[in-house]
Order: C-alpha cells, then sequence, then structure tokens
C-alpha cells in the first residue's frame, strides 16, 4: 500500500467514532492493538482479558466493535462471539465482531464467521492490517452485508 493510499484509507475509516472492546488474554498483544487503534484515531479502546469478560463487558456498555481473540481462558473466543450475536436482551445494537488471531487457515476463519463474526484478521497485527480490516468491515456495512452467518443458518 502507497503511502497515499494508506493515507486515504485511514481518513475513510471514522476510527474517533467507534468505540472498540479488545478481548485478548496476552498483555503484549492488548497493547500492539490499543496502540495500533490509537494511532488510527481510536480513543474510546477498552480490554476484557478473557471471552467472560468479553461477554459481560458487551452486555453492560455499547460498543461498535469487538476484536476477539479465538484461544482464551475461561471461555474462548468462539463461544464468547456466539454469545454475543445470539443475545437478545442488551439495551444496545449488537458489537460487530472481528476475530485476531495467529490461526491463519480457512478452517479458523470459516469458525470464525460461523460463530458471528462479521470479519478476520490474522495476527501480528500492525498499522496496515488493521486498516485494512476495518476497511473491509465498513464497506460490507455501507453495502448493507450486515447479516451474520448464524442468522442465515438458523433460516435454512
Amino acid at each position: 500500500m502507497t503511502s497515499a493510499t494508506a493515507s486515504s484509507t485511514l481518513q475513510a475509516v471514522p476510527f474517533s467514532d467507534f468505540r472498540i472492546l479488545i478481548a485478548e488474554d496476552n498483555i503484549v498483544n492488548q497493547k500492539v492493538l490499543s496502540r495500533i487503534l490509537n494511532r488510527l484515531g481510536a480513543d474510546e479502546v477498552k480490554i476484557a482479558g478473557n471471552g467472560q469478560i468479553a461477554v459481560e463487558m458487551e452486555a453492560a456498555e455499547e460498543f461498535d466493535f469487538v476484536l476477539m481473540d479465538m484461544q482464551m481462558p475461561v471461555m474462548d473466543g468462539i463461544e464468547a462471539c456466539e454469545v454475543i450475536q445470539k443475545r437478545d436482551d442488551r439495551p444496545h445494537p449488537r458489537a460487530k465482531v472481528i476475530f485476531v488471531t495467529a490461526h491463519a487457515t480457512t478452517d479458523y476463519e470459516d469458525d470464525c464467521l460461523e460463530a458471528g463474526a462479521i470479519d478476520f484478521l490474522t495476527k501480528p497485527c500492525n498499522l496496515e492490517s488493521v486498516s485494512r480490516c476495518f476497511e473491509n468491515v465498513m464497506r460490507k456495512l455501507e453495502a448493507g452485508d450486515t447479516r451474520l452467518f448464524w442468522e442465515v443458518q438458523e433460516r435454512n
């Protein structure tokens, strides 16, 4: 990505408007993701140290996105994503889940999307990869592609 393209991507995604929850048990990864999001303009970033805490925080507070690690203690990312996506007793809109994982295989990506995630980001993350992921998510949302995989499966 050229610097001109990177600059237009950063301007196209309104990071400063987003409330983002990072669900990640590794402290180094928490710091890396938080700093990347801050550099992209996101100033409302909170951290959950495991999937259960992420589920509780998402129920209590409104977040636009949850960046969800796949393997965490107490409750893994897949289960946490499914709980978040299927829960109806919330006073605010459902957060969109983006999985952030070192598992870069198609099977893992399919598992994430089947759990209800809107996208998938492979570790290690950097400024460009996070920006590109959010740009892809924004394209999906602007195109009206907000249906979750499990909602489609339940109707079939």
